[in-house]
């Protein structure tokens, strides 16, 4: 019976009259992740040759990467041929996520010719499964290829949470996270050398100190731990607040990044109570003070060395409560003033706290409005 042999890149093509017996030979199949032994697999026979118009057939429809690490290149190669009577055109790619991206040898394939599509996967952590739909005049319709993995962090950080809880304001804590490096490589591994932290605020500070690090074997990978100590100093400023540290991996051409998200509250060591400061509601000529507490919040010893006001109509009493942990101030008009008018002002409180040595509390003295009954509606 006669036969007729095509040699195709990637492959050699036999056409009889029975039909078209595909052989996708040739080639290491290194960048595929395939091996000399798989190719009887690779063998399509197609019946049918006298099938008019465009015919895609590929030598296979999906890939498992099987499990792999982070930054990784995954990348398979599909074959394929046009088994045909016409030109076959591939007219669009689509895919069902931004993780996965394809491109085509070739546009254009005549009938008996043959191209492939290479798929790659993102390798960014976690398990995936994405979809390739290759779109061409094929009249048998779409083309779906499917590639899976699952990708396991190079790195990883713990905890990705640290929260320092209430610190006084010009304190400083520290806590501990540790940065793991997975690998699949044989010896020697690699090192910490290349690690690079980000902070987000001047208040947190990464310890210049050494870290520790130690190897573990676990299966068949390397599991290698560094311990980091970071470091809080909180300033002058109550509230909360949220940061975060970011770790820095170079691998190859690409920047592996972890995030630890960073809490805390800076709450004063001396408080006031309440912490509206001096507040109170008159009438003409009516008597009116009011009283506000400096309180120690963890019980630590200060003393009021001087107390001020910026308005000359207001006078101010200072009374222990505790001894060098608790003060009372009580804020009235000076004696001989008749009260007409709303007062503002700003009393300041001198103490030895070394963190807030200065206190201001606002004084909000307001006349109440007089109504009339021409003011109803």
């Amino acid at each position: 019976m006669a036969s007729k042999g095509l040699l195709a890149a990637g492959g050699i093509f036999c056409l009889t009259a029975a039909g078209l017996i595909i052989v996708f030979a040739g080639g290491d199949g290194s960048h595929t992740g395939q091996s000399a032994g798989e190719t009887d697999e690779r063998i399509k026979r197609v019946s049918g040759s006298s099938v008019l118009g465009p015919r895609m057939i590929f030598d296979r429809l999906s890939h498992d990467f099987g499990t792999r690490v982070e930054g990784d290149e995954l990348t398979f190669r599909f074959e394929f041929a046009n088994s045909g009577s016409e030109d076959l055109v591939i007219q669009r790619t689509r895919f069902t996520c931004a993780c996965v991206g394809a491109s085509e040898s070739v546009k254009t394939v005549q009938p008996g010719d043959s191209g492939h599509i290479d798929v790659r996967l993102s390798s960014d952590p976690g398990g995936k499964k994405a979809n390739v739909y290759i779109e061409a005049n094929d009249p048998a319709g779409i083309h779906i290829l499917t590639v899976r993995g699952e990708i396991i962090p190079r790195i990883s950080v713990q905890p990705q949470y640290i929260d320092f809880g209430e610190v006084r304001l010009g304190g400083r804590v520290e806590r501990e996270f540790a940065v793991n490096v997975t690998q699949y490589e044989e010896p020697p591994y690699e090192t910490f050398d290349g690690f690079r932290f980000d902070v987000s605020t001047d208040a947190l500070e990464i310890l210049p100190a050494a870290a520790e690090r130690s190897a573990s074997k676990q299966n068949a990978n390397s599991l290698q731990v560094s311990h980091v100590r970071l470091a809080l100093n909180v300033g002058a400023t109550k509230g909360r607040f949220k940061e975060r540290v970011v770790v820095k991996y170079p691998y190859g051409q690409k920047m592996l990044k972890r995030y630890i998200a960073v809490r805390w509250t800076a709450v004063a060591s001396l408080e006031t109570s309440p912490e509206s400061g001096f507040f109170a509601m008159f009438e003409p000529g009516e008597a009116v003070q009011d009283r506000v507490e400096i309180i120690a919040r963890r019980g630590e010893q200060f003393e009021i060395l001087g107390v001020s006001c910026d308005s000359d109509a207001i006078a101010l009493d200072v009374t222990p409560v505790a001894l060098h942990s608790h003060y009372a101030l009580i804020a009235r008009p000076k004696r001989g003033i008749l009260l007409n008018n709303s007062i503002r002002g700003t009393v300041v409180v001198m103490t030895t706290d070394e963190h807030q040595a200065r206190i201001c509390i606002p004084v909000r003295f307001l006349r109440r409005p007089i109504y009339s009954e021409s003011d109803e509606p």
